[in-house]
């Protein structure tokens, strides 16, 4: 019933500026949806992909909760798992939250439209100069991109498996329904920083 399905898997951090939040697209390649099946995905996602992440990252930024759910099927019911002690391992000051870190995603799609971005808070403000990613930093954040290019695997005790995606929600300002994922080829940050505006959410494999 749920393979094929596209789902949606959210992270809330929170930083003492506030609450901020980025998603990154799965498609579902085997497995059944069970009753625990998506909070099962949320805790792997957490576990395999944000603990990369927060090696690169400042002590300011922590996780509050990670959620998986469908965009597709919505009979299946959001699964997610809350945190109180996954944060940044770097000392130093974060950035402000509207100065991020840009991770690319290219796809298998010809037109690069389809291709997506994830904004990252909380780079440590020595680990940049004028917005310039340090080599250092660089590195550690294409850690978490590799990462992120694998399958997400549950192997008990339910099984399922998810291929990363970059979903498009439009194409020429005209909504999918339902929307269509393409499979993600890479994920590599930009050297330069980028301030964050607000989004539509159109594109997203991170990104909304």
């Amino acid at each position: 019933m749920a393979v094929n399905d596209l789902y949606v898997c959210t992270t809330f951090c929170r930083t003492a500026e506030g609450v901020m939040q980025f998603t990154f697209g799965y498609k579902m390649d085997s497995g059944v949806i069970g009753p625990d099946t998506l909070r099962l995905a949320s805790l792997e996602f957490a576990t395999t992909r944000l603990d990369v992440l927060m090696l690169a990252i400042s002590s300011d930024v922590e996780i509050d909760k990670v959620q998986f759910h469908s965009i597709t099927n919505f009979v299946d019911i959001p699964g997610s798992v809350n945190f109180n002690n996954i944060e940044g391992a770097l000392a130093g000051e974060a950035v402000p939250n509207n100065s991020c870190a840009v991770l690319s995603l290219k796809t298998n799609a010809p037109n690069a439209k389809h291709n997506g971005r994830i904004y990252i808070p909380g780079v440590v403000e020595t680990d940049q100069e004028e917005g310039t990613l340090k080599a250092a930093v660089v590195t550690a954040i294409n850690l978490f991109g590799t990462k992120l290019e694998l399958d997400l695997v549950l192997a008990g005790p339910e099984t399922a498996e998810f291929t990363p995606q970059v979903i498009s929600r439009y194409v020429d300002e005209v909504k999918r329904v339902p929307p269509v994922g393409f499979s993600l080829v890479s994920a590599l940050v930009r050297p330069n920083m980028k301030q964050q505006r607000k989004r539509g959410g159109r594109r997203f494999g991170l990104s909304s």
